[in-house]
């Protein structure tokens, strides 16, 4: 049952980062069921006493950076800026943001939010020329790299993506 949710998942993310490189749509449908799969998996594998906790901290860190850029470009362009309808920002991008939050723990989704943006942004000047689009299709890059992670989690190395123990273990050898 597990390997079936696995793949699932990971199915999804490929289907978004498609979607995304293809088309700069992603069909809505495939949100609900991405957070279907990866609560099914987290439910299955960790239990249920953390997921509403851990979800409401991603989101609320996730409105808290959404708020603060909002907050410097309309300081910048001396207007109220909406981040999605200025073409800075596609809903598709939010929503993928969204749906993961209730996976990450809150250090890891930090990590993950914090790490895949520059990283996509050198990815995307390395493969732009190979598409018409200006627009980076940010949720399907970032779906990839979440497809590795996950994948490297289930099959290949422990990244401890659900949990933050690694975050404490690493700052109690650092202030010793």
């Amino acid at each position: 049952m597990l390997l079936i949710i696995q793949f699932f998942i990971l199915g999804i993310l490929i289907w978004i980062f498609i979607q995304d490189l293809l088309y700069q749509l992603v069909n809505w449908i495939l949100f609900p069921a991405l957070v279907l799969g990866l609560l099914c998996y987290r439910l299955l594998f960790t239990g249920i006493s953390d997921i509403g906790t851990v979800a409401f901290e991603n989101l609320v860190f996730l409105l808290l950076q959404l708020g603060l850029l909002t907050f410097y470009l309309s300081i910048r362009r001396k207007r109220l800026v909406f981040l999605t309808s200025s073409n800075l920002l596609n809903w598709g991008d939010i929503i993928f943001l969204v749906s993961v939050a209730c996976y990450f723990s809150l250090y890891n989704y930090i990590l993950f939010y914090a790490l895949s943006l520059p990283l996509i942004l050198f990815l995307w000047v390395l493969i732009k020329p190979l598409f018409k689009s200006k627009f980076i299709p940010l949720a399907g890059l970032q779906s990839v790299l979440l497809a590795i992670c996950l994948a490297l989690d289930w099959w290949v190395i422990r990244l401890g993506l659900t949990e933050d123990f690694w975050v404490w273990h690493y700052y109690l050898l650092w202030i010793q």
